[in-house]
């Protein structure tokens, strides 16, 4: 039990310095060591989101878990593209919403399978990054 709550918080603290390098980066774009951290925290979220996760949905298929850190990756890549101004920034922006979003229904519809924390950890941390992908549409 103990592992696991270990585990829970150094997800926790994962996705808060990414976020917050995200979101900084997007008033502070000259700042290149925040987008270098926002996309570190991107790709990391691509190749162990499945592994991150395990903390918040212990019961869940690997195969889902990557779906769930994938979609969290590409909120985190556009806020990269955003700030860098690097080429489809702009369809990038449009299109993460649908990602965050996405990321909210799937939790909801898999609530009744998850821990009561888990559920709510997930339904903030997806909150969080649709309020993202606002301000990034918004910006742009």
């Amino acid at each position: 039990m103990k592992q696991s709550g270990n585990n829970l918080v150094i997800s926790i603290l994962i996705f808060t310095i990414g976020f917050i390098s995200a979101a900084l980066a997007q008033f502070y774009p000259e700042t290149k060591v925040l987008i270098r951290i926002a996309f570190a925290f991107s790709m990391i979220y691509l190749t162990l989101g499945w592994y991150i996760f395990r903390s918040y949905f212990p019961e869940g298929n690997p195969l889902l878990l990557f779906v769930m850190g994938f979609l969290y990756a590409n909120v985190f890549i556009t806020s990269v593209f955003a700030a860098a101004q690097w080429p489809m920034a702009t369809t990038m922006i449009s299109i993460s919403p649908i990602w965050a979003t996405g990321q909210i229904v799937l939790v909801i519809v898999l609530r009744g399978k998850m821990s009561k924390e888990g559920f709510v950890q997930f339904l903030i941390e997806a909150g969080l990054l649709l309020i993202l992908s606002v301000i990034l549409l918004i910006q742009g």
